[in-house]
């Protein structure tokens, strides 16, 4: 016989990892390091193009422990819970024992959310762009082509908003009783600036030496939830996504996390 389930209702949302919850105010550093590359080349009669582009950005966040809580925080979606209470009820059966020991841990909170403290970064741009076109402005060109190369250098200390040196997005919750983190990593606040040349016979386009930005390195970055196999220190992640690219050209995204307790 099986525990009821009403009874395993209420052990599931007590059955907290004191593991994996820490004291109130306990630091903690959220790190992150984004590499884009995409290279490539685009064979055209017309306007063939090659792109040669490297984005790396690392990012440290100072984070500290919230007090222990038995709700998630708005910004979580909770999952179902009946593959827990299914486990319990194969677990303990109708043995008495196995859910009052269970029970009488039904008060101890399950979340905990990590709030920043503080964010720093360093990043570097380094991309090349090259092409021809067929223009009807070009006629009078060799080949009646025109051509241009775009390159494209920066990087430094990551900037924080204008009286904001401490802002960040990231966001960090453990669940302890399923055992898992939610996090949204942290992200420059601010445009990167880089240092442009363009290098074109194209009629009447600028040439030289500019100052641009990246508004956007790697598109939006989406909350993801994560499993924890051990204790906070050995939760970490590594994702890699496809992107298309600003420009066009389509590349590769590795995403490397790590979180470490102080």
């Amino acid at each position: 016989m099986k525990a009821p389930i009403g009874l395993i209702l209420v052990l599931v949302a007590g059955s907290a990892h004191a593991d994996l919850l820490v004291p109130t105010g306990s630091k903690g550093t959220l790190s992150v390091q984004y590499e884009y590359l995409a290279i490539g080349q685009k064979a055209d009669k017309y306007d063939p193009r090659e792109w040669q582009v490297s984005r790396k950005l690392s990012l440290e966040t100072q984070m500290a422990a919230d007090r222990q809580t038995h709700i998630a925080s708005a910004q979580k979606k909770l999952a179902p819970t009946m593959n827990d209470m299914v486990k319990i009820a194969d677990r303990c059966g109708d043995n008495e024992g196995c859910i009052i020991a269970v029970a009488s841990r039904q008060d101890a909170p399950r979340y905990q959310l990590w709030r920043p403290l503080s964010q720093r970064g360093k990043y570097s741009v380094h991309e090349m762009y090259r092409g021809q076109t067929a223009d009807p402005a070009c006629m009078d060109r060799p080949n009646q082509r025109c051509n241009r190369q775009e390159t494209r250098k920066g990087g430094g200390e990551i900037p924080p908003p204008p009286g904001k040196t401490n802002a960040s997005t990231a966001l960090f919750e453990v669940d302890s009783v399923k055992k898992d983190v939610f996090l949204t990593l942290p992200v420059p606040l601010m445009p990167l600036g880089y240092t442009r040349e363009v290098a074109s016979d194209f009629p009447d386009e600028a040439r030289g030496t500019s100052q641009g930005v990246l508004t956007n390195p790697f598109g939006k970055v989406q909350p993801i939830t994560v499993a924890i196999p051990g204790d906070l220190r050995s939760a970490s992640g590594t994702r890699t996504i496809k992107l298309d690219g600003q420009e066009g050209e389509s590349g590769t995204l590795t995403v490397k996390w790590q979180f470490s307790l102080r």
